[in-house]
């Protein structure tokens, strides 16, 4: 089983973090790994802030973009439940993680 406790997440990590692009890599090799249309290349180019939270029960991760649209947002229990998020792609279907460990 999965615990914070167990991994620790390093509190200076929480919070709310806007992206420098004058000190930010281009991410265009990964979105030429993951086959991403144009409009997608785009839309991950306007990502500008990323948000951690760290709960006693999981960790949150949010991405949001210029472009209204463009937004992500995951949870992942400490536990290692599993947990289905839309695709980062954007694509049909679902995204599942599952965790194992005890």
């Amino acid at each position: 089983m999965f615990c914070a406790a167990f991994f620790p997440f390093p509190p200076q990590m929480a919070g709310k973090w806007t992206k420098c692009k004058q000190e930010s890599e281009s991410l265009d090799d990964a979105c030429n790994a993951l086959h991403l249309n144009f409009i997608m290349k785009r839309a991950v180019s306007f990502v500008n802030t990323m948000e951690v939270e760290v709960t006693d029960l999981e960790f949150r991760m949010s991405l949001m973009s210029a472009i209204p649209w463009f937004k992500i947002h995951e949870n992942y229990p400490w536990d290692g439940s599993e947990r289905q998020h839309r695709r980062r792609d954007f694509r049909a279907g679902k995204a599942c993680d599952i965790r194992q460990g005890k």
